[in-house]
């Protein structure tokens, strides 16, 4: 294909691999750049890539958060559904979980947000499956009133008790290294908190 800017059809890159001494043979690549300099760790910039071990997928529960809502009709309040990993990881899928009003003239709920309708009050079932094919349901109380006193607020924000360091393979660590380290933090509350430090 000639390359010209009349119709730009973008840029593609091709490895081949040609046969010099007998026919067949393969090449196995992982990934490749164009850049001159590239790692891996230029690669995965800060917070592009959450590390997660397999324990923090393996769904155990699925929560609301908060678990009794109230909402003014013809207004909207956020609410969520978490996925607790075995490890004790809260995994946020409000955007993921199959979610249907029992009475979706009083509210509905899409992607971490409640729609108040019409007086009176309904439940918000959610149901969710995990990349390990584990399934868990729950509920969300929703009240659509005009007196809306103090809404339930998610959990308050919990204190770190215990931090692991790993590099971003996967390795254990004693301290954070130079680069970029991967820090999980189990919260007062149970709850396991990830995230990626640049040093």
């Amino acid at each position: 294909m000639r390359y010209t800017l009349k119709i730009f059809v973008g840029q593609r890159f091709y490895i081949f691999n040609y046969a010099t001494k007998q026919n067949g043979g393969f090449v196995d690549v992982d990934w490749f750049s164009t850049e001159p300099e590239f790692t891996e760790e230029m690669f995965f910039a800060p917070g592009t890539l959450d590390l997660l071990i397999p324990e923090d997928l393996m769904m155990t529960d699925l929560v609301a958060d908060p678990v009794n809502v109230e909402v003014r009709p013809g207004e909207t309040v956020e609410a969520h559904f978490y996925a607790i990993g075995k490890s004790g990881y809260r995994r946020d899928v409000s955007d993921l979980v199959t979610a249907k009003s029992s009475k979706k003239v009083i509210a509905e709920y899409d992607c971490g947000i409640v729609y108040g309708k019409a007086l009176g009050t309904t439940q918000i079932v959610a149901n969710f499956t995990d990349d390990y094919g584990t399934r868990r349901v729950t509920r969300m109380n929703v009240t659509v009133t005009n007196e809306v006193g103090i809404h339930s607020t998610p959990s308050e924000a919990a204190k770190v008790v215990a931090t692991q360091y790993f590099t971003t393979d996967g390795r254990a660590l004693a301290a954070p290294q130079r680069g970029i380290t991967v820090v999980r933090e189990q919260m007062s509350n149970g709850q396991w908190r990830t995230r990626k430090v640049l040093r």
